[in-house]
């Protein structure tokens, strides 16, 4: 590819997917987005397709946004839905044969969709059964681009990730146990945890994430126009948090305090989540970061970041 947008690029995928797109010499087109409020985003989304396509035929689209996590409010997924499907209709404006060559990732989850099942471990085949808002919106935007592939001709990519993390993770949006873990560690503060020691989820590092991500949009370059292909990005292997628990010391020296407590959240999350990918196998071995170099070097970020005085830590899971 000779240029990307990725939207979304100040988020922990997306910055990571920025950094590789420019490490590989990929000419990246910037945008700000004024999230704020719908209106300022729909504008700046639509000005910003406008510019890109002026200078792109072959537009390459990666979709990392979204302020809602699975704490978030219901009218915080409504918004995102909205912005999502309005960004999609102003998509139909390109001409044609853009709209033929055009590539567009969308960063779903696997959790949220698939939350509901009870059949791990979770692949491209598994019915979706999302227990909350947050897998429901997930869910609804994967639809929607489903339609727009059929009906214009561009090439899809619904990539449903396993638990993200990594260096950049933003606690602020309380999400990221592997982070909150290591930042309970670093300012002396117990983590409460409020889902039992054995529940198992697919940890994914999130240099790891951004290679899948762009592997999936090279290969999809080789399918029919008007394709829509969903593929699970994960690393293969369920952990459990005691596990997460135990590996988190060896970095650190000593054991995370975390405290078992009790929050309306739990109701949405499933014991097993494990993942494993069924679609497009040839690109997994991009996921090739273990969990214990995984944790090191988001603890390594993590402590340069607090020691220079700029991470305000979120420590509830």
């Amino acid at each position: 590819m000779r240029s990307a947008w990725v939207i979304g690029a100040g988020g922990l995928l997306g910055s990571a997917v920025t950094a590789r797109l420019r490490a590989l010499g990929v000419q990246l087109f910037n945008r700000r987005v004024r999230w704020h409020d719908d209106a300022s985003a729909d504008a700046d989304l639509a000005a910003g397709l406008a510019a890109y396509a002026a200078t792109e035929p072959d537009p390459v689209i990666i979709w990392c946004a979204g302020a809602g996590v699975p704490s978030s409010a219901p009218e915080v997924f409504s918004a995102e839905l909205g912005v999502f499907r309005v960004f999609l209709r102003t998509l139909r404006s390109l001409a044609g044969a853009q709209l033929e060559r055009l590539r567009f990732f969308f960063a779903s989850s696997a959790g949220g969709v698939y939350a509901g099942t009870g059949s791990a471990p979770y692949d491209e085949a598994s019915p979706t059964r999302p227990l909350g808002a947050y897998g429901r919106t997930k869910l609804a935007m994967e639809q929607e681009l489903g339609r727009f592939a059929a009906q214009t001709g561009a090439r899809v990519v619904c990539g449903r990730l396993s638990n993200l993390y990594g260096p950049g993770q933003n606690l602020s949006k309380s999400q990221g146990l592997i982070s909150v873990l290591l930042m309970g560690f670093l300012t002396h503060r117990p983590v409460q945890v409020y889902v039992p020691l054995d529940t198992i989820r697919d940890y994914l590092f999130v240099d790891d994430a951004a290679a899948l991500t762009l592997a999936t949009l090279e290969r999809v370059a080789q399918e029919e126009p008007g394709s829509c292909h969903t593929k699970v990005l994960c690393h293969g292997y369920g952990t459990t948090i005691g596990a997460l628990v135990g590996l988190t010391r060896l970095v650190i020296g000593h054991k995370p305090l975390i405290m078992q407590g009790a929050s309306p959240l739990a109701s949405v999350q499933t014991r097993d989540l494990s993942m494993r990918s069924g679609v497009w196998p040839e690109v997994d071995a991009r996921a090739r970061t273990s969990l214990l170099d995984g944790i090191n070097r988001t603890y390594t970020d993590l402590a340069r970041r607090h020691f220079d005085g700029g991470l305000v830590p979120a420590l509830r899971q």
